[in-house]
């Protein structure tokens, strides 16, 4: 049995949850009027990650997209995809890997010397020109059309992109180290093969290093 004295309350808390109740449903059906414009999944500004621009004609993005990814970091092979150096797998990649830097068959020579394809090792790799193997190995070399390209982009500059900053010097390893044995008179002893030296011989022994 209610006691006169508590109804009151008891009236206060079921209008209260009444109202309460009002609100949420009223909130629900409002709420699917907004659900395209509002939220933490509402687009408001383009995705980063949504790439849709066509690289500049002649770049690198270009040339490793028609080029680079299907003859050497591609099919067929995958020889650079990675694997081994270079690693051609991304334009980024092939730009840390080539320019500037020292080939491994010709140490003295850079794999892509900006402005001068003639002395390019990776121009001399492809056109199999002073080399021991061509590439790409084991597959049907570059169409001439594809070297040029590549040769027109080392022309101009190697740039990562156009408009970019020319390449930085770079603080290469230094070339491997010269030893040499001579005698007192200056006279170098070890350039023709094994030699006998006399005992009591005074020999000077010249250890050369060279940065790149």
């Amino acid at each position: 049995m209610v006691s006169p004295e508590s109804l009151p309350l008891r009236i206060a808390v079921v209008i209260a949850i009444g109202a309460a109740m009002a609100a949420t449903l009223l909130l629900a059906a409002c709420g699917s009027d907004h659900a395209t414009d509002s939220g933490p999944d509402a687009a408001t500004d383009p995705d980063p990650l949504d790439v849709t621009d066509t690289p500049a004609p002649k770049s690198l993005d270009d040339i490793h997209e028609r080029i680079i990814a299907k003859r050497c970091s591609g099919q067929p092979g995958l020889c650079h995809n990675g694997q081994f150096e270079p690693n051609l797998s991304t334009p980024a990649m092939a730009y840390a890997y080539l320019v500037a830097r020292p080939g491994i068959e010709h140490a003295n020579e850079l794999r892509v010397k900006p402005g001068d394809p003639a002395n390019s090792l990776f121009i001399d790799k492809v056109r199999n020109r002073g080399v021991s193997t061509q590439m790409p190995l084991g597959a049907e070399p570059l169409e001439e059309a594809d070297i040029q390209d590549l040769e027109a982009w080392i022309t101009s500059g190697a740039l990562r992109a156009p408009g970019a900053p020319p390449a930085p010097t770079l603080n290469n390893p230094p070339k491997r180290p010269e030893i040499a044995i001579f005698n007192t008179s200056g006279t170098r002893l070890d350039g023709t093969g094994p030699l006998t030296i006399a005992a009591g011989t005074s020999l000077v022994i010249r250890h050369s290093v060279s940065d790149f």
